[in-house]
């Protein structure tokens, strides 16, 4: 909630508290499974290949704390031009453009 207050401390305009409960919930299950440390119900997120080789899940899509203000900090510096849909939708399209390059 840091990266979208005023100097005050309060919340920016535009910015639906649900939807950032929402996101930071999403935010919080990438890190668990990219960590390993996900329960029953996350395995359909990491290939039997990374559960073998005992490497994390999520490698290039994880929201890591870093990636999580960084695009608060989007909508909040935007003006109203971006909001935190739109400002997801990037990453996970830039994440796709990635993975389709990549062999």
């Amino acid at each position: 909630m840091a990266a979208l207050t005023d100097r005050s401390g309060n919340l920016v305009g535009g910015i639906d508290i649900n939807q950032l409960e929402a996101f930071v919930r999403a935010c919080h299950v990438t890190q668990q499974v990219f960590s390993g440390n996900f329960g029953k119900g996350f395995d359909m997120y990491v290939s039997t290949e990374q559960l073998t080789d005992s490497k994390p899940g999520l490698d290039e899509a994880v929201l890591a704390p870093r990636t999580m203000v960084a695009l608060l900090e989007k909508v909040r510096y935007s003006n109203g031009q971006v909001n935190l849909d739109q400002a997801i939708t990037r990453f996970v399209s830039g994440i796709k453009v990635k993975m389709i390059e990549e062999p």
